[in-house]
């Protein structure tokens, strides 16, 4: 590996894109198509602890999860495994086409390279902090 290569590495990880609520036309439908992917696995984490759902049963009262907790506590109890379990390359499949859609010039190009890669380094690690926040905010306010 090239030191150069090295270096370029190292400064794609340093940066910090810009991420939520910022007017960034990449990052905004990246970040829509990230939370629709989480809602998805949210969902099948729910599907696949509610008892009922495991064995089919035909009462209302077996399906603790799924029948007696809202939205906003699925989102609470299941996100971290959700991240978890997410294929960064599952949004990418959804995301690429959109990007081609919008007129984006050399800067933004970059941005949406940066936000990709530091996407991907999130993930990878543990989610924790500030990050993690806006996005349980994001998630809650989308099922709205």
């Amino acid at each position: 590996m090239s030191c150069g290569y090295r270096m370029m590495c190292v400064w794609l990880r340093n940066l910090k894109p810009k991420y939520h609520g910022e007017n960034n036309k990449s990052g905004d439908s990246f970040n829509k198509c990230l939370v629709r992917e989480l809602q998805s696995l949210i969902l099948k984490e729910v599907s696949d602890s509610c008892y009922g759902c495991q064995v089919d049963h035909p009462s209302q009262t077996q399906h603790d999860m799924c029948l007696l907790t809202d939205s906003d506590d699925q989102t609470d109890i299941f996100l971290i495994s959700a991240i978890r379990k997410l294929d960064p390359y599952q949004i990418m499949e959804e995301w690429y086409p959109m990007l081609h859609t919008m007129v984006l010039d050399d800067q933004e190009k970059l941005e949406a390279v940066r936000l990709w890669e530091h996407f991907k380094n999130k993930i990878r690690f543990r989610p924790a902090g500030s990050w993690l926040e806006q996005l349980k905010i994001q998630v809650k306010q989308a099922w709205e």
